[in-house]
């Protein structure tokens, strides 16, 4: 979950719904940040992929803007969107802002981590079908849209490159 710029609403990325369906989902909630309390459950809801949304990997853009990058098993390929969220209400606006398909590496379900690099560079990590550890990198601006191709790709881990995570570094 991520929180809605200094409100108490958050944003949840997730997969699955009920059986056997897999499909992506947007969801905010309410919690009350002096106390904890849930104070509202669920207060909206947004499918952002019907039937693939595995293992998705949330980032605040800019202002109201939000990016999710996820696997979708269907097309075997990392997507990411932007969407707009509103930090005031936990509205979600639909449909996407944008959307960007990353390199085709042969993927899996495993997990996949975005983060902000530096200014409007952000960087995707996952796992290769071979076990390979790969990062990319794409251009998403403030207002959430996402130049229409991979700036760059890179194999960290020609081996055994399950579950990345990360953080930013800075000097």
């Amino acid at each position: 979950a991520i929180r809605l710029g200094t409100s108490n609403y958050y944003l949840i990325a997730e997969c699955g719904d009920a059986g056997t369906d897999y499909g992506g989902f947007l969801r905010t909630i309410y919690v009350c940040n002096d106390t904890g309390t849930i104070a509202v459950g669920l207060v909206d809801s947004y499918e952002y992929d019907a039937s693939d949304g595995y293992t998705p990997s949330v980032v605040h853009v800019s202002g109201d803007i939000y990016a999710v990058a996820y696997y979708d098993a269907g097309a075997s390929l990392v997507k990411v969107v932007t969407v707009t969220v509103n930090d005031a209400n936990g509205d979600i606006t639909t449909p996407f802002i944008d959307t960007q398909s990353l390199s085709n590496n042969g993927i899996t379900t495993s997990r996949i981590k975005m983060i902000n690099a530096r200014g409007s560079v952000y960087a995707i990590a996952y796992t290769s079908a071979d076990g390979d550890g790969w990062m990319e990198t794409v251009w998403i601006n403030s207002a959430g849209a996402i130049n229409n191709s991979v700036l760059d790709a890179e194999e960290f881990d020609g081996a055994d490159g399950l579950y990345p995570s990360m953080c930013s570094v800075d000097s």
